[in-house]
Protein backbone atom coordinates (compact mmCIF):
# COMPACT_ATOMS: atom_id res chain seq x y z
CA UNK A 1 0.00 0.00 0.00
CA UNK A 2 3.03 2.24 -0.30
CA UNK A 3 1.95 2.84 -4.43
CA UNK A 4 1.86 6.65 -5.40
CA UNK A 5 -1.59 5.78 -6.38
CA UNK A 6 -2.69 4.99 -2.79
CA UNK A 7 -0.73 7.89 -1.43
CA UNK A 8 -2.73 10.36 -3.84
CA UNK A 9 -6.29 8.42 -3.18
CA UNK A 10 -5.76 9.01 0.48
CA UNK A 11 -4.78 12.24 -0.08
CA UNK A 12 -8.15 12.96 -1.83
CA UNK A 13 -9.98 11.33 0.29
CA UNK A 14 -8.71 13.44 3.35
CA UNK A 15 -9.09 16.28 1.31
CA UNK A 16 -12.83 15.83 0.37
CA UNK A 17 -13.45 14.36 3.71
CA UNK A 18 -12.14 17.98 5.25
CA UNK A 19 -13.64 20.05 2.26
CA UNK A 20 -17.14 18.11 3.20
CA UNK A 21 -16.68 18.85 7.10
CA UNK A 22 -16.12 22.61 6.41
CA UNK A 23 -18.98 23.09 4.15
CA UNK A 24 -21.18 20.97 6.39
CA UNK A 25 -19.89 23.33 9.52
CA UNK A 26 -20.83 26.18 7.31
CA UNK A 27 -24.41 25.22 6.54
CA UNK A 28 -24.77 23.47 10.20
CA UNK A 29 -23.63 27.31 11.49
CA UNK A 30 -26.30 28.78 8.86
CA UNK A 31 -29.29 26.75 10.03
CA UNK A 32 -28.29 27.22 13.43
CA UNK A 33 -28.51 30.58 12.75
CA UNK A 34 -31.84 30.82 11.10
CA UNK A 35 -33.24 28.18 13.90
CA UNK A 36 -32.82 30.68 16.47
CA UNK A 37 -34.26 33.52 14.95
CA UNK A 38 -37.40 31.40 14.23
CA UNK A 39 -37.16 29.56 17.97
CA UNK A 40 -37.20 33.94 18.82
CA UNK A 41 -40.33 34.16 16.72
CA UNK A 42 -41.76 30.97 17.67
CA UNK A 43 -41.10 32.06 21.73
CA UNK A 44 -43.11 35.20 20.46
CA UNK A 45 -45.92 33.65 19.06
CA UNK A 46 -46.23 31.26 22.01
CA UNK A 47 -46.61 33.88 24.18
CA UNK A 48 -49.03 35.60 22.40
CA UNK A 49 -51.14 32.36 22.16
CA UNK A 50 -50.27 31.90 26.00
CA UNK A 51 -52.17 35.25 26.92
CA UNK A 52 -54.94 34.65 24.93
CA UNK A 53 -55.79 31.31 26.23
CA UNK A 54 -55.22 32.77 29.81
CA UNK A 55 -57.51 35.92 28.93
CA UNK A 56 -59.84 33.49 27.01
CA UNK A 57 -59.94 31.27 30.40
CA UNK A 58 -60.81 33.49 32.73
CA UNK A 59 -63.52 34.85 30.82
CA UNK A 60 -65.17 31.82 30.43
CA UNK A 61 -64.69 31.41 34.00
CA UNK A 62 -65.65 33.95 35.80
CA UNK A 63 -68.76 35.73 33.56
Amino acid sequence: MHSPAAAAAATWAATATARWHGGHQTAAAAAAVLNGRQRRRGRAATAELSSDWLYDYRDYNYD
